[in-house]
């Protein structure tokens, strides 16, 4: 793998940024987006200390030279993400989570309230329940929200509220989470992965959604692609063993029906990102957190013939071996090039940051 650039695209010693997703947009505008939080709200480890922000630019040099602004400015929202409409209006959607205080009726009431029980996660204990004080442990704990969908119609500049995903879409209710990408399944239909092992589809823009099918038994973040004969492969990530492994799944009946999840034995902690690239190849690239740690791609046949014999290819083998950042996401430049964002740390145990690589595809 040939690397043209190496870019820093954002680094605070003050704040941590992580899990980035970038999109090219049809009028060549990049816009990526990542979480970021400051370090002093990070001693507690939480994610709803974190805000979804966002950078554009025309070119990588111009993202590595802007300031990041927020999509939403309020707590709790996390790994932000964006899609293209058929209009090139813009849509963007993220996980969110509410914090709660154990020593408060609002807590209280949150914690006992059965529909939040699926979504609840807890950092340290309760320190009633502890004996502890509360001023000397992590007395929070947060539920998991449904997923907030934004529209821009002006390639990012402004945002406004467009919709939700739920776990319960029908009632519209319950929290659910994603990382991924949406996919485009005909004129009018727009679908996702959620990480509970849903595919949700959308035929009013992003505005509303509704369960169609379901994988599994191993679900977690997942990425769609779809092969020229139609079928579509659910490409996801596992955590069900000390090595994690990406695992396929498969549906020739627009996602209403899938195939039971198998295992590639592809080592993988992160999400995987699939990229179809113009020369026809698809590039998958993923993260490594066991040693030797980076970024890790395979360049595949457009139908996935050679997933399991393809090389893996360093895009970028960690130089500082605490970093175990990851989540990476991929664009096409004009020149055939790829544009490769993800997180991770130059100083041992430092603070994450963006980085991004232009490789050329072998």
């Amino acid at each position: 793998m040939k690397v043209l650039d190496e870019y820093v695209f954002f680094a605070n010693d003050h704040q941590w940024a992580g899990n980035p997703y970038i999109l090219r947009h049809s009028t060549k505008k990049l816009i990526l987006g990542f979480r970021l939080a400051a370090i002093s709200k990070l001693g507690q480890d939480w994610d709803s200390r974190f805000r979804p922000v966002y950078i554009t630019g025309n070119t990588p040099e111009e993202l590595a030279e802007r300031r990041p602004r927020c999509l939403v400015d309020r707590p709790g929202p996390i790994s932000v993400a964006f899609f293209e409409l058929p209009d090139g209006s813009l849509l963007s959607w993220h996980n969110e989570w509410k914090e709660y205080w154990h020593n408060t009726l609002e807590g209280e009431q949150a914690r006992n309230d059965l529909a939040n029980l699926p979504f609840i996660k807890i950092h340290g204990p309760d320190p009633r329940q502890a004996g502890l004080d509360a001023e000397g442990v992590n007395p929070s704990f947060g539920v998991l929200q449904p997923i907030r969908v934004y529209h821009s119609d002006d390639v990012g500049e402004t945002w406004r509220e467009w919709g939700a995903i739920y776990a319960d879409n029908d009632r519209k209710r319950g929290g659910c989470g994603f990382r991924g990408n949406m996919l485009q399944l005909d004129a009018s239909t727009i679908a996702i992965a959620l990480n509970d092992g849903r595919m949700v589809v959308s035929t009013d823009e992003g505005r509303n959604w509704r369960d169609r099918g379901r994988f599994g038994p191993v679900h977690n973040e997942t990425s769609l692609y779809r092969k020229p004969d139609g079928e579509l492969v659910a490409f996801i990530r596992s955590s069900i063993r000390d090595t994690p492994t990406l695992h396929l799944s498969r549906s020739s009946d627009e996602g209403h029906t899938w195939s039971v999840t198998e295992n590639t034995d592809i080592e993988g902690w992160n999400p995987f990102h699939v990229q179809i690239h113009s020369s026809g190849r698809v590039l998958l690239i993923w993260g490594r957190r066991h040693n030797p740690r980076g970024i890790m791609a395979k360049i595949l046949n457009p139908d996935l013939s050679d997933l399991l014999s393809a090389p893996e290819i360093w895009i970028d083998e960690y130089r500082e071996p605490t970093s175990s950042g990851g989540y990476p996401c991929s664009v096409e430049l004009d020149d055939g090039s790829c544009l490769v964002a993800y997180f991770a740390c130059r100083k041992p145990y430092g603070i994450y940051e963006i980085h991004g690589r232009r490789i050329v595809l072998p």
